[in-house]
């Protein structure tokens, strides 16, 4: 008996072996795309891109009031604390004086926390590799009307530097950034705004995910999405960076080749002749 199992066994794994074979040789997979719908994804890019600008020149009315206010009196100063303690991010405020007297109002945190900011020809910071040194033509001269960002040694904080009286008889106001918290309340409105300007691309099943510049995604529609993106559009401005990008639709389509009919292979087993008569 064990010989015959033997022999019968490999004769049925050979036969089960060929089957499957037999079944994948037959079935074919078939693929069809899709192109993402490219004008609905630029009008997506241009209404991000637009509300983004308009949250930025929102922040940045909100530093040119607090660079408005008057730095003559000690209750003066005492409002520009308070009313920058309102302003999402402000965690410090350096101001340089024509007359080369200087100031500091930390918001919140200590200033020993955080770096130090000096301009140049003037107090030597204690720890310079933490420190910015600002240019003192930016002050002598008046270059900082409009208002322009400086990086620190920690990628987390930014400066925001601004002209604040006359060249004459005014200054340099710093404002010391959280980068993070800024984008964090930028993303929060991002997430309820976002979802009419998405509403077309998910009404038509388009595959699309806004993220932001670390690849958290801030949305994500349509059918699951394999592969790199038919489409990356990056937007970037002082609150942030973000990406959308889009996929091609994607469908599978299975087909069986027919085999041979049965009853013409067992004829032609029968009498092999008949192939060449």
């Amino acid at each position: 008996m064990r010989p015959a199992l033997a022999t019968i066994l490999p004769m049925l794994a050979a036969a089960v072996l060929v089957m499957v074979g037999g079944e994948r040789l037959a079935r074919r997979d078939s693929e069809t795309r899709s192109p993402i719908d490219r004008d609905r994804l630029l009008d997506l890019d241009e209404a991000l891109r637009g509300e983004l600008t308009r949250l930025e020149q929102l922040y940045l009315s909100h530093l040119d009031r607090l660079a408005s206010l008057p730095l003559n009196q000690a209750s003066s100063n005492k409002k520009l604390s308070a009313e920058a303690e309102n302003v999402a991010g402000v965690k410090l405020i350096r101001v340089f004086r024509s007359g080369g007297k200087d100031f500091t109002y930390p918001i919140g945190l200590g200033a020993g926390r955080l770096p130090e900011i000096e301009l140049e020809g003037r107090k030597k910071p204690l720890n310079p590799a933490k420190s910015v040194i600002i240019e003192a033509s930016l002050l002598e001269h008046g270059g900082a009307k409009n208002g322009f960002w400086l990086d620190t040694p920690d990628g987390n904080l930014s400066l925001f530097c601004k002209q604040i009286g006359t060249a004459e008889r005014g200054g340099l106001m710093v404002f010391l950034i959280d980068r993070p918290l800024i984008q964090a309340r930028t993303r929060e409105h991002l997430a309820s705004w976002i979802k009419t300007p998405m509403l077309p691309l998910r009404e038509s099943g388009e595959r699309i995910v806004i993220e932001s510049t670390n690849g958290k995604p801030l949305i994500i529609t349509g059918p699951e999405h394999h592969g790199p993106a038919a489409a990356i559009i990056p937007l970037r401005n002082a609150l942030g960076g973000w990406q959308i990008k889009g996929w091609d639709g994607l469908l599978v389509t299975r087909t069986r080749d027919p085999g041979p009919h049965p009853r013409a292979s067992s004829q032609l087993d029968q009498n092999p002749d008949a192939a060449t008569a």
